[in-house]
């Protein structure tokens, strides 16, 4: 009986030294792919992100930082499985729905890039990105209809590049800090 109560301890113990390790590597892999993303440094950003989703797959903050580093890649399908798998389990993460939603803009899915826009506006009226992603949806809209898509994506380039500028701008004011981009997307909400 002693023998099993000993084997019982150890395997508690056993089992709370994986967990804390695992712990350990999800955040060493969250934090450095964040300082990675925030230098520029996207591909090796979501690389280690996908690190720390391997460690902690049911934590989706991590999806939410991947996500934001695949959007300045371009690689905006890849940006809407992430932003997607936070929306199944929070389906009111507005700062996500403006993510999706822009992605959805440069990917010519209009009338998703308009679903989103607007649950943010009808959440904040005054966002002032999501007010201006709602004239470059409207705009792509009418485009479309127009059947003229040539100058839809004359108009998703030169709003894409305005985007990737800001996102520098905003990259180096985050650059240096210790708070992580969760809080940084809530500042820049407004912005």
């Amino acid at each position: 009986m002693r023998r099993l109560l000993v084997i019982f301890i150890f395997s508690i113990g056993l089992r709370s030294s994986v967990l804390s390790q695992t712990a350990i590597n999800y955040n060493n892999y969250l934090n450095n792919g964040r300082l990675l993303v925030i230098n520029g440094e996207y591909e090796l950003g979501i690389l280690t992100m996908d690190s720390a989703i391997q460690a902690s797959p049911s934590s989706l903050i991590i999806n939410k930082d991947r996500g934001y580093a695949e959007m300045q890649l371009k690689e905006y399908t890849n940006a809407i499985e992430d932003f997607n798998k936070i929306l199944n389990k929070n389906p009111n993460a507005i700062d996500v729905h403006l993510q999706r939603g822009i992605a959805y803009y440069h990917i010519s899915k209009i009338d998703s890039a308009l679903y989103d826009i607007k649950k943010v506006l009808n959440d904040n009226p005054y966002h002032r990105e999501a007010k201006d992603y709602m004239s470059y949806v409207e705009s792509g809209k009418k485009l479309i209809e127009q059947q003229n898509r040539t100058q839809l994506k004359i108009e998703q380039d030169k709003i894409e590049q305005l985007r990737l500028e800001k996102t520098k701008e905003r990259e180096k004011i985050i650059k240096g800090s210790k708070s992580p981009l969760s809080f940084w997307y809530s500042v820049f909400e407004t912005w």
